[in-house]
């Protein structure tokens, strides 16, 4: 592992685009958020957060605001679904030893539909963010269950959607042979 670590190599950093480029934005507004889902501000705060975490860019939440942005985003439609599983699964009783058990728990997707605006507040582009979420195994589901696997949902899309709109760095190595001919050479 020694030898591993000290081999030659070229070591550089590149950016992939985004598969929604937003052009030379630097500054960019959420100004819309069209649903009456409660996940709605989980997905909002996420999305912002995610897209600023990259630094390629800044996002800034400007529902209600009129500020002028390079490039703005829409989100038109955001809807979670939830579905009620039912299973049996092992368990440990009381005594420790492993039983057989009904559980039951929840699954929700959601999906975001975001418009992207130019400067002028014509649609360019759309995109979509896909999140799902599952709360954990209970004998019996409550309300908080539910709604534990509709936030989970919201998060998950919205980092779906941060993806889709950021670019990314990947760093790349590539080893080099010490043996080749005009290494030395090259290598100065």
């Amino acid at each position: 592992p020694l030898l591993l670590a000290s081999a030659p190599r070229i070591t550089f950093e590149r950016v992939v685009p985004a598969a929604y480029d937003l052009g030379s934005a630097a500054d960019v507004a959420l100004i819309d958020a069209l649903t009456d889902t409660p996940a709605i501000d989980t997905f909002v705060t996420h999305f912002v957060d995610e897209t600023n975490h990259a630094g390629f860019f800044r996002l800034r939440d400007a529902r209600g605001h009129a500020d002028r942005a390079d490039r703005y985003l829409s989100v038109k439609r955001f809807n979670c679904d939830t579905f009620v599983r039912e299973g049996e699964g092992s368990a440990r009783d009381f005594e420790g030893n492993r039983v057989k058990r009904a559980q039951t728990w929840a699954e929700s997707v959601c999906m975001a539909r975001v418009d992207v605006l130019d400067a002028n507040k014509k649609r360019i582009s759309t995109f979509y963010g896909k999140g799902e979420g599952a709360s954990k195994h209970v004998d019996h589901l409550t309300d908080d269950e539910r709604e534990v696997a509709v936030q989970q949902a919201a998060r998950y899309a919205a980092v779906d959607a941060a993806e889709r709109i950021t670019p990314r760095r990947v760093r790349e190595n590539i080893p080099l042979d010490a043996a080749a001919p005009l290494f030395e050479e090259g290598m100065s």
